[in-house]
């Protein structure tokens, strides 16, 4: 029976391996923080601006050692990088902007110490300075940045294992970047008109981000429990169609028509979609990419036939090549398959 499937099968593992051929992108620069300091050189003197910018040095160095597992060293650095608030040069509006991002770094260090606690109260924090800089000094940009710092709340009860929370959240904040809902349930001060203000670019690429978010949760767990936390992200997918604001990042919908043929075990539209997707490359689609060819490497392992195990054994192949390329959170699922041959 699972013939049925070799033709589609075959053209799925060819545009894997024209995608393959892009390397995944590394990304230089953080578009927000761009637009951000823009905005700073205009509103800020020249002496704040320097103490600002040693201040965020320091925050770099300490979200650089927390990547590196150097924890201690981390606390000591964001400790250095808080003394500046305290200096009598920097106007209030610099103290906010510091205060605002400092606390959004340190949550990242609370993170990896499993204080959620912490990483609670401190976006709590973030989310009250972020709202004053939008209202009293016209940072209308920080209406994303107080969207991003519920995405990390997304990501702190998904690693609490707390899923159906998380993707309900996130579910609400695409809905909310699309133009569908007018608030959010943590915070005040949301609304259409607040988002309409936003650099459409950015606003993508935050669906997109949320989007992948999403497709992390699922992507580690069983099917039964994806399939139930598919419902909780998204009853149906087919129906974000009435967008007020910006229309949803087209990747992001493809991916979630995407998911939902696979998750109902429609396995021929699934295999045309994903030749269809993977033709966007690796490289544009990142995350998403990643997420889709596990759920291939799935369903290879449930057709018997030669062509999936061709599709496997190449999906395998470039995972044991490209390791250290991977994200990290997709390189145990990638090798879930590899079975060592014995010696």
């Amino acid at each position: 029976m699972s013939e049925i499937y070799d033709d589609l099968l075959e053209n799925v593992l060819h545009q894997y391996q024209k995608s393959c051929i892009q390397p995944a992108v590394v990304r230089q620069g953080d578009a927000f923080s761009d637009e951000l300091y823009a905005r700073i050189e205009n509103r800020l003197s020249l002496s704040e601006q320097l103490l600002l910018h040693r201040a965020l040095s320091d925050r770099d160095a300490a979200l650089l050692a927390v990547r590196s597992g150097q924890l201690a060293m981390a606390g000591q650095l964001f400790t250095e990088a808080r003394r500046v608030l305290s200096s009598s040069a920097l106007s209030q509006e610099g103290k906010l902007l510091h205060q605002s991002l400092l606390y959004q770094s340190e949550t990242y260090l609370d993170y990896c110490q499993g204080e959620f606690a912490l990483v609670r109260s401190k976006t709590e924090n973030a989310l009250s300075i972020d709202i004053v800089l939008e209202d009293q000094y016209g940072y209308d940009l920080f209406h994303l940045h107080r969207i991003q710092l519920l995405h990390n709340l997304v990501r702190t009860d998904a690693r609490c294992q707390n899923y159906d929370h998380a993707l309900e959240l996130a579910s609400q904040i695409l809905s909310y970047l699309e133009g569908q809902r007018e608030a959010l349930p943590i915070g005040t001060a949301w609304g259409f008109e607040r988002m309409a203000r936003q650099p459409i670019e950015l606003v993508r690429m935050m669906i997109a981000q949320i989007t992948s978010e999403i497709a992390v949760i699922l992507a580690a767990q069983d099917f039964d429990k994806a399939y139930a936390l598919f419902q909780v992200a998204t009853c149906d997918p087919l129906e974000r169609a009435s967008i007020q604001c910006v229309p949803i990042d087209q990747h992001s919908r493809e991916w979630l028509y995407l998911k939902q043929s696979f998750l109902s075990r429609d396995r021929s539209t699934f295999l045309k979609q994903t030749c269809s997707f993977l033709e966007i490359g690796r490289s544009q689609l990142s995350l998403l990419w990643y997420a889709v060819v596990v759920d291939l490497l799935r369903l290879c392992d449930e057709l018997e036939c030669p062509a999936a195990k061709r599709l496997q054994q190449a999906i395998v192949r470039d995972t044991l090549e490209q390791e250290q390329m991977i994200p990290f959170k997709f390189r145990s699922l990638l090798l879930a398959s590899y079975q060592p041959v014995a010696v």
